[in-house]
């Protein structure tokens, strides 16, 4: 798949304009409430392909215009909703270890509460990518779809190429080969985002220090309490290994400025 195929598709997803039934049911995210997965409906052909012609590029555009109107205030619901997400993690696990994070995201959320609506996965990486030849044909696994402040999905995606660590294949691995792999795959992605969508990094830095508690959040909740309290089947457990943690807390950290740690 081509790299940038992949970039593009994305960021062309930011601009798609929804219907308000569509609107309506990603007012609340399910997936980020922690309920199971039902499905991987995907996003393919005519003008609902993720992967548009560079003709429907003004179209979108100004129907992502209207759209940032008629959405106003999505960006700041779902950015309290999220805090308020990883608050209960917090509580429940119990996670102590990042309370420091949370206290410092909160602190800074009022600076990043406005920001223009934007259609969200909230799960974008290649694995949930189909591709035919060097064009993306489809995007699959929607259940943490979203409308929101797009720098939270380009941070996500970011979190998962930076912290992705997996025992095969072997230069995969928390091993020099694998991080330095990692780090490319990262600063690619954000330079081709960046390029196409030219972004906030302040912006971004905040939400990519968010995205990286949410999910360490929910790691944790997996180990303290099993898969299903965050609405994962039992064998996800297997997804929870040491170098996965040991990534993540120290992305964590750096993106937060807050000390870090998961029982």
């Amino acid at each position: 798949m081509g790299f940038w195929g992949f970039v593009r598709a994305q960021a062309r997803l930011h601009r798609m304009a929804l219907a308000p039934s569509a609107r309506a049911a990603l007012r609340r995210p399910a997936a980020i409430a922690d309920q199971p997965k039902v499905g991987r409906p995907s996003l393919r052909g005519g003008k609902e392909n993720a992967e548009v012609g560079a003709q429907n590029d003004a179209k979108d555009a100004a129907e992502g215009g209207a759209q940032s109107s008629a959405n106003d205030g999505a960006a700041a619901r779902l950015l309290e909703f999220t805090l308020e997400t990883l608050a209960e993690r917090i509580g429940r696990g119990p996670l102590p270890g990042l309370a420091a994070a949370l206290e410092r995201l909160r602190h800074r959320a009022a600076e990043f509460r406005d920001a223009s609506p934007s259609f969200l996965h909230l799960d974008y990486h290649p694995q949930n990518v189909l591709v035919k030849g060097p064009r993306v044909t489809g995007v699959v696994d929607w259940a943490h779809a979203a409308i929101g402040d797009r720098h939270f999905d380009a941070a996500t995606t970011a979190l998962i190429l930076s912290t992705s660590a997996m025992e095969h294949p072997r230069w995969m691995r928390d091993n020099p080969a694998g991080n330095n792999l990692r780090r490319t795959f990262n600063a690619l992605y954000l330079a081709l985002y960046h390029a196409s969508a030219p972004m906030d990094l302040r912006r971004l830095r905040y939400y990519q220090g968010l995205a990286g508690a949410l999910r360490l959040s929910m790691l944790g909740m997996m180990r303290m309490r099993g898969p299903q309290s965050v609405g994962l089947r039992a064998g996800a457990i297997s997804e929870v290994t040491p170098s996965v943690l040991r990534l993540l807390t120290g992305y964590v950290a750096r993106k937060t400025g807050a000390a870090v740690s998961i029982p």
